[in-house]
């Protein structure tokens, strides 16, 4: 309170007087005030500690920054840039923790702070490894990468791509600046690459013409050459005097017997500029002709060698003789200028494999090493992965000539998109999903993409065949239009029965083109089917590997047989025809086993048609049919001949009797396979009453153990099949011819 308040004081008399002479003190409105002054000090101490522990966290940073500055500036240096850059995150990191281990105690929001900061440290490093170590500008890129800030996320993988084109342009400046380690050769024609052998000047003396020897004009010496003329073995080394100086003028040509330019008549001479660059050919020379002691290698070098007198009593060629003694010499056109090439990027990012692969050779003493710089000296490159980016720019070519070549484009590239989508990066080099199925692709388009890469503008051609198709859980079934009207139908195996509707529609489409081949060979056909995904699937592929594998040999059988398919979807209703024919049960699909059928094939064999049989369950290549399937030679087989086969019978029991009548009518030869029971209708016709033979039958087996004869087809509802079979069985020899 101030002093100008009114004061009021209180004594032992006056509270006694009574209440009416007591003024009313203003007790209430002087806590209000105490109160209010009470909260502003406690507001302006919070504003105070607030802004205190901000300017301490900020001088602390400060402080932190300058330390790690002084750091980098004045206590180390590092040689090599990769070593720099992890010695600072790995200092960056040790702060943080030294920092989250004082926050940890007083303040468990600053410690989540920076325990985040630290994961997001080591994702981001990490990144960059990444780049770095899938870029071939190495560190360069992520250098650039950092330098460009990017806006979102969803740009972060051209961020990437822009900061590896900056790095690589940059990589190629510095190259083009730097200072050539040797001279730039001068201008002639292209040398070859490379030699094969190391004794680079030996004599090569031929009788007859080089193999690869093309003709070429002896070069004549010039005004401007100096020449050495010496005699006997070229390895030695000549004497010039170098003391005395001649004019241009004077000089003449130096001139080298060389083995690679042996002619027939005369031996062409190669120049070389001055007395050292001979003196130094002429040593290296020197060196590798003391290299030639074949006992140091382990390889196969020299075992011809070792041999030669073999080859000289024979009567070998001189070139033959030569070439084992020296070995093969690469007959240069003209002799390659000196010259030193760096090794070859890929090289150059693998050198632990690459100096892996140096030692082993240098071991086995395929190579050796030499005190000086070769001759020549070509650039060394490594065989490496592509990456999916890559493989996606030779798809999208690809598929850009798709309004040309048709739907080719896309079935045949199918292997390489899912190689892409499995990829782990753009940038990576790819997994290998399908290697054997991509490499079959890309050989594809390598052998054929110029011979299909073209289009008739305006041809047509008239679909002169109409084909339905359908499919069920219990089987295939197609069926023709003004063709015969021809059936196919197949029932499905266990396996095939699980398989999801699309593959089913998809495989009743292959197997149907595959049993009506002879029909549609150069055909163009119209293909009608009630399900959508077999059209799309049919024309582009599919990314599913079950599915584009029947797609892909459709195609593939269509391309050998010239067939051409326009496949169009119908709805159900208007496909009831072949939907009908896909629920056809055969309840005939039954057979025997090829352990009983070897055993008579042994005996009354070979048989070279099975009459009655499906795909499934034929015995031999040739077989007849209910309906056509593939590879079958024909349905109904009594409407053919029978003669001159040995024909394979396990008919069904209803159709036995008419089997023997129509091998009785052809005058024909086969083995009937039934069952012994002697109350059936077709017993009279192998025995008569007196269980003797008829005249057709030649010889008569009764198996009494039937376990192992008889097996079960799609149709799981019949008699045969069963263990144990309820009666013996007979294999009827016939011959009516």
């Amino acid at each position: 309170m101030s002093e100008s308040s009114p004061r009021l004081e209180l004594n032992e008399d006056i509270l006694l007087e009574g209440n009416n002479s007591i003024p009313p003190p203003n007790i209430h409105k002087a806590a209000d005030k105490s109160s209010d002054l009470v909260d502003t000090v406690e507001l302006f101490k919070t504003i105070l500690d607030s802004k205190l522990g901000e300017l301490k966290s900020e001088l602390i940073q400060e402080q932190d920054c300058l330390k790690r500055k002084i750091k980098e500036d004045v206590t180390l240096k590092f040689k090599g840039e990769g070593n720099r850059i992890q010695y600072t995150f790995n200092e960056e990191l040790l702060d943080t923790v030294n920092k989250l281990s004082k926050f940890i105690p007083n303040s468990y929001t600053q410690a989540y702070r920076l325990v985040l900061d630290i994961t997001d440290k080591i994702k981001s490093r990490n990144k960059k490894i990444r780049i770095a170590d899938s870029s071939p500008a190495g560190w360069g890129t992520v250098r650039e990468y950092e330098s460009n800030a990017v806006a979102s996320d969803s740009e972060d993988e051209r961020k990437i791509r822009q900061a590896e084109t900056r790095a690589i342009r940059t990589s190629k400046e510095k190259s083009k600046s730097r200072q050539q380690p040797y001279p730039k050769n001068p201008p002639r024609q292209q040398p070859a690459e490379s030699y094969g052998n190391p004794a680079y000047a030996q004599h090569y003396q031929r009788n007859q013409q080089q193999p690869f020897r093309g003709s070429f004009a002896r070069r004549e010496p010039c005004s401007i050459d100096m020449c050495h003329y010496f005699s006997g073995h070229p390895t030695a080394t000549p004497q010039p005097n170098r003391s005395s100086k001649v004019g241009p003028e004077l000089h003449s040509p130096v001139i080298v017997n060389d083995k690679y330019l042996d002619t027939i008549n005369d031996q062409f001479s190669t120049c070389f500029l001055d007395n050292d660059h001979i003196e130094s050919f002429l040593e290296q020379v020197q060196y590798f002709e003391n290299c030639q002691s074949y006992d140091k290698f382990k390889g196969v070098k020299g075992r011809l060698a070792c041999h030669v007198k073999y080859w000289e009593n024979i009567g070998a060629c001189p070139f033959v003789l030569d070439t084992i003694k020296n070995g093969y010499v690469i007959p240069f056109i003209d002799t390659p200028f000196k010259m030193y090439h760096r090794n070859n990027r890929s090289a150059r990012q693998n050198t632990e494999f690459v100096t892996k692969s140096i030692e082993d050779l240098v071991q086995i003493g395929c190579v050796i090493k030499v005190p000086f710089q070769p001759y020549v000296v070509n650039p060394l490159s490594v065989a490496t992965q592509k990456s999916a980016r890559s493989l996606a720019q030779v798809v999208g070519r690809i598929i850009s000539i798709t309004p040309v070549i048709g739907n080719v484009a896309r079935i045949m590239s199918k292997f390489c998109y899912m190689e892409i989508e499995s990829r782990i990066g753009w940038d990576i080099p790819i997994t290998g999903y399908k290697p054997v199925e991509v490499l079959s692709e890309l050989k594809f388009w390598l052998e054929n993409v110029t011979m299909i890469n073209y289009r008739k503008l305006g041809h047509y051609s008239k679909s002169s065949v109409v084909i339905y198709s359908d499919a069920s859980n219990i089987a295939a079934g197609a069926y023709t239009v003004e063709l015969e009207n021809k059936i196919f139908h197949k029932m499905w195996t266990c396996s095939e029965t699980v398989q999801s509707s699309t593959w089913r529609e998809l495989k009743a489409i292959e197997l149907a083109l595959f049993s009506f081949k002879n029909s549609f060979t150069g055909k163009t056909i119209k293909w009608f089917t009630d399900n959508q995904n077999c059209v799309k699937i049919v024309n582009s592929g599919s990314m599913k590997e079950n599915l584009h594998i029947i797609a892909k040999s459709i195609f593939s059988f269509c391309i050998q047989k010239g067939i051409s398919i326009d496949i169009q979807w119908i709805p159900r209703k208007e496909n009831e025809k072949a939907d009908y024919i896909s629920k056809m049960v055969d309840f005939e699909d039954w057979g025997v086993t090829h352990i009983f059928f070897n055993f008579l094939n042994d005996m009354w064999g070979p048989y070279s048609i099975d009459r009655f049989a499906s795909v499934e369950n034929r015995k031999v290549m040739r077989f007849n049919s209910l309906f056509w399937q593939p590879d079958s030679e024909a349905v109904d087989a009594f409407s053919h001949v029978w003669t001159n086969e040995n024909n394979w019978l396990v008919p069904p029991i209803n159709l036995v009797i008419r089997s023997i009548k129509h091998i009785i009518a052809c005058k024909a030869r086969g083995t009937l396979v039934v069952p012994k029971w002697t109350s059936a209708a077709f017993w009279p016709l192998i025995f008569d009453k007196h269980l003797i033979y008829q005249d057709y039958v030649e010889d008569v087996i009764v198996f009494k153990n039937t376990d192992g004869i008889y097996k079960q087809g799609s149709n799981k509802n019949t008699i045969f099949g069963i263990e144990p079979f309820g009666s013996p069985v007979l294999a009827v020899l016939l011959d009516a011819s």
